[in-house]
């Protein structure tokens, strides 16, 4: 009982909404190439596409008089032309779904109900709506449902893999990947992609590659939000979005040596000097550390062991990335240079350290917990 109310409500609403659509067409004869029942090339009239639905055994019996009433609803010259078209949108999720508009023109309309009709009774994939093996009743109904909406997709986006950064390496050498690849269309329309703004995080994004790292020192979880929406004339009201995971990862090491820089001296203290020409040279000393059975400032006199390879590796490599870090206050290419010449930083007269203004020093100190100690002036 509630699948022949169903019906008729189906039925009718498509006597309503079909009619002006057919006015466009001229005459009662349409080219399309049918797949059963008459020769091939043969020209479908409306007579006969209305033949192959009412009397088909597919269209229950019961059904066979509304059928018969909608179809006569199509015909120009049997029909007044009053009912208005119901309106809306089909939208197509993926690029499997089946569609009503089976001419590709964005419209379900006259010409597709003439298609339909053509393939009544045949196993046609593109007209089997529902995906039984066969164009029935049951199609019929979902056509007449859809009849007179036009046609839209929405945008796809693949899933995004998280996006790891290093909180320093990513400065010099930002994470790159390509966006574009993980979007699409289910009907190739063109679309519209953009990145939202993040206040942890800085991005470019052109030409559907994006490059991202941490904005100053920051380092956690955060997220990019992506958006797509299609070009006109197809664009949608509400766009797509993904939420793009990233993390950030800590670098201890790295963050010391900039806090150093900026922000204390050579003794730990903070201090509000602020230079305006960048160093000329950046001194990394490469002889014993300091440990804290050593009571003497002279370098020389240091009992420790000295950076390791990949310590002055990783020294270098935050250097370098601290060009971005201080708002370009270090050169992109810093000099460094690397000696065990202590009077480069200590003044044997007063038993203290001291450099030149336009030097910075580095050198091995496990009396503090991070294992290097910065001086400049």
């Amino acid at each position: 009982m509630k699948n022949s109310i169903f019906r008729k409500i189906a039925l009718r609403g498509l006597l309503y909404t079909a009619t002006a659509l057919a006015t466009g067409c001229g005459n009662n004869l349409i080219g399309n190439k049918p797949e059963s029942g008459f020769e091939k090339n043969s020209i479908l009239s409306f007579e006969q596409a209305k033949d192959l639905i009412v009397n088909s055994p597919l269209t229950p019996s019961s059904e066979k008089s509304h059928t018969s009433d909608l179809i006569d609803s199509l015909n120009p010259r049997t029909k007044p032309y009053a009912a208005k078209l119901a309106g809306g949108t089909y939208l197509i999720t993926s690029p499997t779904q089946k569609s009503p508009d089976f001419d590709g023109d964005r419209d379900v309309d006259f010409q597709d109900f003439i298609s339909f009709a053509q393939n009544y009774g045949t196993s046609s994939p593109s007209h089997d709506l529902n995906g039984n093996g066969v164009v029935d009743f049951a199609d019929f109904i979902i056509f007449a449902g859809n009849f007179g909406k036009t046609i839209n997709s929405i945008p796809q986006i693949t899933p995004i893999d998280e996006i790891s950064l290093d909180q320093v390496a990513s400065f010099t050498t930002p994470h790159v990947i390509d966006l574009e690849s993980h979007v699409s269309d289910p009907l190739g329309d063109d679309l519209i992609t953009s990145l939202e703004e993040n206040k942890d995080l800085v991005t470019t994004y052109n030409n559907g590659i994006l490059t991202v790292r941490p904005k100053n020192i920051f380092y956690g979880d955060t997220t990019l939000k992506l958006n797509v929406n299609k070009e006109s004339p197809y664009t949608l009201e509400d766009n797509v979005s993904e939420n793009i995971s990233v993390e950030v990862q800590r670098n201890p090491t790295a963050m010391q040596l900039y806090n150093e820089s900026i922000h204390k001296d050579g003794i730990g203290k903070k201090t509000n000097r602020r230079r305006f020409e960048p160093f000329k040279e950046i001194y990394v000393y490469t002889g014993n550390s300091a440990r804290l059975i050593d009571h003497s400032n002279n370098p020389d006199d240091f009992s420790g062991t000295p950076f390791t390879q990949a310590q002055l590796e990783t020294i270098e490599d935050a250097l370098k990335k601290r060009h971005q870090l201080t708002g370009s206050f270090f050169p992109a290419e810093p000099n460094i240079v690397y000696g065990n010449d202590s009077n480069k930083f200590y003044d044997s007269n007063t038993d203290g350290y001291d450099v030149s203004e336009d030097m910075f020093v580095i050198f091995p100190d496990q009396r503090t917990n991070h294992g290097s100690t910065a001086i400049l002036r």
